[in-house]
C-alpha cells in the first residue's frame, strides 16, 4: 500500500471486508464451544428450536433469564433449516456484528474527520484484542455494541445534516430498541447519556426537540414491547429480567465484584496493540485547535468519558461490558494516524508515533526472546509452536526498527495491525488447535454419551456447564447435597454423576461406601471425574 491516503473509500472498504473475514469469520467455526456462556447460546437456540418456545429462553429446560432474546432469535432462525446449532451458527452473528461496528467506526471517521481517519480508526478497532477475541465468541456483547455504535453513528449523522434528519433520527431509536432486545435497558442508557451529556456540553439541548421524540417512543416501543409484555404478563421472567439481571447487577455485588479503577487496569492488554498509541490520542485530540474537529472530537471524548464513569461506577464489572467504547477509542487513534501521515515532517507527530511504535518494538523483541524460553521451561511439547510464535513476534519487530530507521509514518501505523492479523492466521491454524485439547468438554461428554445410549440417568453434582449438556445432547439433573446424590446413585439402574475432582475428593472423606471412578480428564483448569453406581 504505497500511499494510503491517495485511495477511494470502494477500496477502503474492500480492505476493511477483507481484513474483517481474516480476522472474524475465516475458521470461526472449527473449535468447540468452550465456557463460558458459548454453551449457554447455543443450548438455549438448540431448544428454541426443538420446543418451538420462541418467548421464553431455557437451558438445560429451565428458564433463562440472564439476557434478552435477539440473540437467540438470530442463531434460531439461520439453524432452522438444519434443524440443529453448530459452531459456526453459534458464532457467526458475533463475527457480522463485528464487521458491521468495524464498518460503521469507519463510516464516522469518514463523516467527521476524513477517509483515512475512518479507515485507519477501523482497522485499529478491527485488529484490538478484546474486541477481536469477542469477534469470534459466541456472546452478546459483540451484537449490543454493534447497535450502540451505529444509534451513535445515526445521532451525529442527524445532527450534523442539513437535510435527511428525520430518517437519521427514527433509524437510531430502531439502533437502540434493537440494542435493547440484545442486551436489556443498559442498551438505552449508553447512547442516551452520552447524547444528551454531548448536547449539554454543546449548549443544545433545545436539540432535543428536533430528534423527532414521540416518532422514537413509538418505533422502541413497537420494536421492543411486544416481548417484555409477554414474558412479564405470562411468566416472572420480565421482571426478574428488569430488575435482578440488569438494576441490582448494576448496584450491588450479584455477579463480578470489582472496584473502581478496574477499567483503568484491564484496558492496556484489552485494547492492545493501541493502548500503545492512547496517550498521544489523547494529547493531540486535547491539543487540537481545529474548529472543524472540534464538533466531532467532543463527541467522541464525551463518548469515552461517559460510558468509561458509568461502567466504573457499576460493582460488577467484567472487560467486555465497555466494548461500547472500543469504537471511539478507535476513532482517537485513527485521528492520529490521519494527522501524522499528512503532516509527517512535524516532529511533533513523529514523536506521537515513534514513542509507542518504539515501546511495541520492545515488546515484540521481548516476547521474541522469552517465549520459546519458557515453553522450554514449561511446555516442552509445544516447543514448536512457540517458536513459531517468536519468528512472527521477530519478523515484525525487525521490520518495525526497519520503518523507524526510515522515518516511515504508513508503516509505522499499519504494521501493529500487521502483526495482528498475521498472529490471527497462525493462532487458527496452530495455537486454538492446541487449546482445544485441554479446553474442550467434547472428549469428556462422550464418555457420558455412551453410557445414556445405554439407558444410563446422569447429572452433574455442584457444578454445572451447559456445554454438558450441549455435547451430550441430553438434559442433566443438578445435585447439589450429598444427600441428593446418595439417593440418585441409589437407583436401582446405573446413574453416573459427573463431578469436579475437589468435590470428589471431599466425598471419600464423608462416604462410607465408594462409588466407582469411571473416567478424569482435565478441562481448562479443571479436573473432572465421572463416577457410577454400577462401575465402568
Amino acid at each position: 500500500m504505497k500511499n494510503i491516503t491517495h485511495l477511494q473509500s470502494k477500496t477502503l472498504i474492500s480492505l476493511l471486508l477483507v481484513v474483517g473475514f481474516i480476522l472474524f469469520i475465516y475458521r470461526v467455526g472449527d473449535r468447540d464451544l468452550w465456557a463460558p456462556d458459548e454453551d449457554e447460546y447455543a443450548q438455549i437456540s438448540r431448544e428454541m428450536i426443538r420446543s418451538q418456545n420462541w418467548i421464553f429462553p431455557t437451558v438445560n429446560g429451565e428458564p433463562w433469564t440472564i439476557k434478552p432474546v435477539l440473540y437467540n432469535w438470530l442463531i434460531s432462525a439461520i439453524s432452522l433449516p438444519w434443524g440443529d446449532v453448530d459452531e459456526f451458527r453459534a458464532r457467526i452473528f458475533s463475527s457480522l456484528a463485528a464487521l458491521g461496528t468495524v464498518l460503521v467506526t469507519f463510516h464516522l471517521g469518514k463523516m467527521a474527520f476524513t477517509p483515512l481517519t475512518g479507515f485507519l480508526s477501523a482497522l485499529v478497532l478491527a485488529t484490538s484484542l478484546l474486541f477481536l477475541q469477542h469477534a469470534r465468541w459466541s456472546q452478546t456483547y459483540m451484537l449490543s455494541t454493534f447497535f450502540a455504535a451505529l444509534a451513535s453513528y445515526l445521532f451525529f449523522r442527524g445532527y450534523g445534516a442539513a437535510e435527511r434528519k428525520t430518517i437519521s433520527y427514527l433509524l437510531m431509536y430502531a439502533a437502540v430498541a434493537l440494542g435493547v432486545l440484545t442486551m436489556g435497558p443498559v442498551n438505552l442508557a449508553i447512547p442516551g447519556l452520552v447524547i444528551f451529556i454531548y448536547l449539554v456540553v454543546m449548549k443544545d439541548l433545545k436539540h432535543i426537540l428536533k430528534m423527532k421524540m414521540v416518532l422514537g417512543i413509538l418505533i422502541f416501543s413497537a420494536i421492543t414491547l411486544p416481548w417484555y409484555v409477554l414474558v412479564s404478563v405470562k411468566s416472572e421472567y420480565g421482571s426478574e429480567l428488569l430488575i435482578s439481571t440488569n438494576i441490582l447487577r448494576y448496584f450491588t455485588s450479584l455477579h463480578h465484584a470489582q472496584p473502581f479503577y478496574y477499567y483503568f487496569k484491564d484496558l492496556p492488554w484489552a485494547f492492545f496493540p493501541w493502548s500503545l498509541f492512547l496517550p498521544s490520542a489523547f494529547l493531540l485530540a486535547f491539543s487540537s485547535r481545529s474548529k472543524e474537529d472540534d464538533k466531532p472530537l467532543k463527541f467522541i471524548f464525551v463518548w469515552i468519558i461517559v460510558l468509561f464513569v458509568f461502567f466504573s461506577i457499576s460493582v460488577g464489572k467484567r472487560p467486555q461490558y465497555i466494548l461500547s467504547i472500543y469504537p471511539a477509542l478507535a476513532l482517537l487513534v485513527g485521528y492520529l494516524g490521519d494527522r501524522a501521515v499528512q503532516f509527517w515532517q512535524d516532529r511533533y507527530y513523529q514523536k506521537a508515533i515513534i514513542i509507542p511504535s518504539l515501546l511495541f518494538f520492545g515488546i515484540l523483541a521481548l516476547l521474541t526472546v522469552a517465549v520459546p524460553v519458557a515453553a522450554g521451561i514449561y511446555v516442552k511439547h509445544e516447543l514448536s509452536l512457540a517458536i513459531g510464535m517468536s519468528a512472527i513476534t521477530g519478523i515484525f519487530a525487525f521490520m518495525i526498527w526497519f520503518a523507524w530507521r526510515k522515518k516511515q509514518a504508513q508503516q509505522l501505523i499499519l504494521l501493529p495491525a500487521g502483526f495482528v492479523v498475521a498472529f490471527t492466521i497462525y493462532a487458527v491454524h496452530f495455537l486454538i488447535p492446541m487449546m482445544e485439547e485441554h479446553k474442550s468438554p467434547r472428549p469428556f461428554c462422550e464418555e457420558i454419551t455412551k453410557r445414556v445410549e445405554k439407558g444410563a440417568d446422569w447429572a452433574m453434582y455442584q457444578f454445572y456447564r451447559a456445554a454438558y449438556v450441549y455435547y451430550t445432547d441430553s438434559f442433566t439433573k443438578v445435585l447439589n447435597t450429598e444427600e441428593e446424590l446418595n439417593r440418585f446413585l441409589n437407583q436401582p439402574n446405573q446413574s453416573i454423576v459427573a463431578m469436579r475432582d475437589k468435590e470428589y475428593q471431599k466425598l471419600n472423606e464423608s462416604f462410607k461406601v465408594m462409588y466407582p471412578l469411571i473416567y478424569q480428564k482435565k478441562i481448562g483448569h479443571r479436573l473432572m471425574v465421572l463416577i457410577s453406581n454400577q462401575g465402568g
